[in-house]
């Protein structure tokens, strides 16, 4: 089963799990104790687990729906990271929202891979950059929120949509912002708004406990970040 859109886990059933990213690395220590390793993975993957706790019928029913809708393992859908949804740097609480701005992130040129217009290419893909010390990691941002309407700037001016760009929401061009002009070489274009990432059921066993006829518990139940094409 293919990966469905249109399926969204709700973010209020995220509350009272843990989430993170995860690495995928080689890692070698030689005779003579030096560590060498080597990066598989150039974009981490996400893992949620809910974990064993009182859950109303209602919530326990909204995710079962999903389960068996697309076949345990067999398909994915989407979700929300309630730790990492937005382009801001920390605000991913109530007031998330009202801290983003449109220079947020820088866009990847996707053509010579700069961070800049080069006179002819109008095709950038949506980031979220992180940048420790002398590090950058980009990270691929592939579904965008159409709502609320991502702010997109060039050189610091915000542009209006859908006179100045559009962006793909979903498929597989699905976080690509086209702008009706070539930018000029070395301008610079940016964006902030918020973000979901593709999930799928890490397990095809769905276990509940009737706690009181009121209350479920969910026993560990996983979710991880697919990669799409």
């Amino acid at each position: 089963m293919a990966h469905d859109d249109t399926i969204i886990l709700p973010n209020t059933l995220s509350y009272g799990g843990s989430t993170g990213p995860r690495a995928l690395n080689d890692v070698v220590h030689n005779a003579g104790g030096f560590r060498k390793t080597n990066r598989i993975w150039s974009q981490y993957l996400r893992r949620f687990i809910i974990s064993e706790d009182a859950r109303t019928p209602e919530n326990a029913a909204i995710i079962l729906v999903i389960w068996e809708g697309i076949g345990g393992q067999a398909g994915s859908f989407l979700g929300t990271d309630p730790n990492d949804w937005n382009t801001t740097e920390g605000s991913m609480g109530s007031n998330g929202l009202a801290s983003i701005t449109k220079d947020d992130q820088p866009m990847l040129n996707t053509v010579d891979g700069s961070y800049v217009g080069d006179g002819s290419t109008t095709v950038f893909q949506l980031l979220k950059q992180r940048t420790p010390g002398a590090q950058v990691h980009d990270r691929l941002i592939k579904r965008p929120r159409a709502s609320p309407v991502p702010l997109v700037a060039i050189d610091g001016v915000l542009q209006a949509t859908p006179g100045d760009y559009s962006i793909v929401f979903t498929g597989a061009s699905g976080g690509l912002c086209t702008f009706t002009s070539a930018l000029a070489g070395g301008e610079v274009p940016t964006w902030g708004g918020a973000f979901l990432i593709p999930l799928a059921f890490a397990s095809d066993d769905f276990d509940q406990t009737v706690v009181t006829i009121d209350v479920r518990g969910l026993l560990g139940l996983d979710f991880i970040e697919v990669r799409l094409p």
